[in-house]
Formats: C-alpha cells, structure tokens, sequence
C-alpha cells in the first residue's frame, strides 16, 4: 500500500477509517473543489455532437454547445483540448457541467475496480474503429464494456476514443489549451508540475489512478495498461487508450497529450452538484 499525501482526508463508519476520494472533497490543488460534494453524475457515454441542432453539422471538430450523451452514435472528435474543456463548461452550467477531471476519472476506475463494479475485472475496449459510443469487444455481450457488466454502468472507459481529462502541466503557453490554462476556477482544472520525466509519479495526486496503479515494470498499470504521466513537452493528459488496443488501452490508462486536434480524442461530460 503506497503512502498517502497530505491533504487527504479520512472518515470513521462503523469502526473503521476511509479515505475521502479527492473527487468529492474540498482541495482543489489535488483536483477537489471548493466545498465537499455528496456525489457527481458522469456521462454515461463518451460526448457525441447533436449535429440536428448545431450550426456546424459535421460530426466532428470545433466549439459547440450541443452535445448529446446516447450509445450508437459517433463520438465527438478532431477537437482540440480547449474546445472540449469550453464545451463541456457550457453543456449546463447551472450543474455544474464541466471536462472531466483526472480525480474523477480516477474515481470511477476505482469504482469499477471495487465490488460494486467488476470487482476485479477489466472492463472489455469498445474496439469500434468508427468511435460508436457503447460499443463493445466484436461480438461480445456490450455490457461487458461497461463500469458495472450491465446496462447501468458508464462506457467507453477503454478505447473508443482516448478522452482528454481537464488537466495541464504548469507553465505550458500551449494555445490550444488556452481555455483550461486561463480558468480562474481552479476547482474545474488541475494543475500537476512535472519534470521532463513521463515517469516521474513524485508529481502523482492520490485518486487519480495514476501512481497508485503503476507496476514499476516499465510502462504498465494494473491490466497491462499503459501508464505516463505528462510532461512539459507534452502538457495535456488523455485517458482510456483508442480502440485500436495497441497502446495498452484500458481504464487505468494515462497518457501525456498535446492539446492539438486529434482525429482519435474525445471528451466526457460531468455534472456536480455545486
């Protein structure tokens, strides 16, 4: 059991102490927030564009308010890390929308790793090479893809596309993260100050699936998923891996990004009770 950082807090039930996952709890220097929350509600799917209402009718690229979170559809690509941040911001701010964090996203690995979800087990890749969201493995039962083994659970957290989280490397002039790097409510994004090192997990905050889960043979998290941290050329963070599966995709993969648009990234949308 690796040793917890300071800030982290704990509470007694029943006799025993818990940690407080930081996805709920007031530090946003390690990716809380402003005040403790009693829960969050994450996108069931990867973020698709609702290309009958929006104005640009690809269904890809660019800014845009209109998205839309429902299986069998494509997943919102070429869009620079900005965009998705801006985007998601916007979805419903009166809910406190907002990108993905990587405590949350660390947060519902852990969920899905624990007994109330797969208690152990990987969930399956969505290996669609067209991004359909709720996708499955070939020809195997899609709920296997999910965070629970059934239709209730949270999908696409292994492959489909990679999904940028709102996070970025202090000190990074990078454009096309322009919007998460301006954000003066820093309980929406995380700051980490990393080295030139992609391994280099001193700069870890516990709960985000990252140091915790690495196995300190090479580049492997638990499940042989691939596991870098970012770094200051690299400045952006991506989790789940693509569908494709080369690159150790799985929900305890990270991975450093640029914020450019890519043709294989994506985003999730998450709603908090603030």
């Amino acid at each position: 059991m690796k040793s917890q950082k300071a800030g982290i807090e704990t509470v007694n039930y029943n006799g025993f102490d818990y940690i407080v996952h930081p996805a709920f709890e007031t530090n946003t220097s390690i990716g809380g927030w402003n005040e403790d929350l009693s829960g969050i509600w994450v996108g069931k799917y990867e973020s698709a564009k609702d290309t009958a209402t929006d104005s640009n009718s690809s269904d890809s690229g660019g800014s845009g308010t209109n998205i839309k979170i429902v299986p069998n559809v494509t997943s919102w690509r070429k869009i620079s890390v900005g965009d998705c941040y801006t985007n998601a911001l916007n979805y419903d701010k009166d809910k406190g929308s907002h990108l993905m964090k990587n405590s949350e996203w660390g947060a519902v690995a852990y969920l899905t790793h624990s007994q109330y979800g797969r208690n152990g087990n990987e969930v399956n890749i969505n290996d669609s090479s067209d991004y359909i969201t709720g996708s499955g493995k070939g020809s195997e039962d899609k709920n296997l893809s999910s965070s629970t083994g059934n239709e209730y659970g949270v999908f696409d957290l292994s492959g489909g596309a990679f999904e940028y989280v709102a996070v970025y490397n202090e000190g990074t002039t990078d454009s096309h993260g322009k919007s998460l790097i301006e954000e003066t409510e820093q309980q929406y994004v995380t700051k980490y100050k990393t080295s030139s090192s992609v391994t280099n997990y001193g700069s870890y905050y516990p709960g985000d699936a990252t140091y915790e889960v690495f196995t300190g043979s090479g580049q492997d998290a638990w499940f042989n998923n691939k596991s870098f941290l970012m770094n200051q050329t690299f400045p952006f963070f991506k989790r789940g891996g693509s569908c494709s599966g080369i690159d150790g995709a799985g929900m305890f993969y990270a991975d450093f990004a640029n914020g450019w648009i890519m043709g294989d990234g994506s985003f999730r949308v998450i709603l908090a009770g603030i």
